[in-house]
């Protein structure tokens, strides 16, 4: 068997990459139909959405996520990271060790303070 070299590996791949795909062959219709189905020039991206272009660049518009409630969110992102909460044994709660405990809690901290913000800055309709 003959020893493979950095050469033979580059031409493989140039090989490779010269051949149409099957999915490509396949969307064509066949081996025939390769070249007419072929894209032609680059492709042209599709102009943006005017409403989206005006919500973005229009300044003075009032935006509804600036509501006070929002600042309620920091609270289930800062209290997992104070270590001094961690720093004990006990209490125990059925058994499991504060640190066990403790995340859950944090979930239901979370999963609360999410509930507050939501029902306090819905629209009402």
């Amino acid at each position: 068997m003959p020893q493979v070299t950095p050469r033979m590996v580059a031409e493989a791949t140039a090989r490779r990459a010269d051949r149409p795909t099957r999915r490509w062959m396949i969307a064509a219709g066949g081996p025939r139909n390769y070249a007419a189905a072929q894209p032609k020039g680059p492709a042209v991206p599709p102009a943006p959405s005017p409403a989206l272009g005006d919500a973005l660049t229009t300044p003075g518009k009032d935006r509804s996520d600036r509501s006070p409630w929002n600042w309620l969110l920091i609270v289930p992102i800062i209290l997992p990271l104070l270590p001094f909460l961690f720093n004990a044994d006990g209490p125990r709660l059925f058994g499991f060790p504060r640190f066990y405990w403790l995340q859950l809690a944090f979930i239901v901290v979370g999963v609360t303070c999410t509930t507050i913000v939501y029902q306090m800055t819905k629209r009402k309709r």
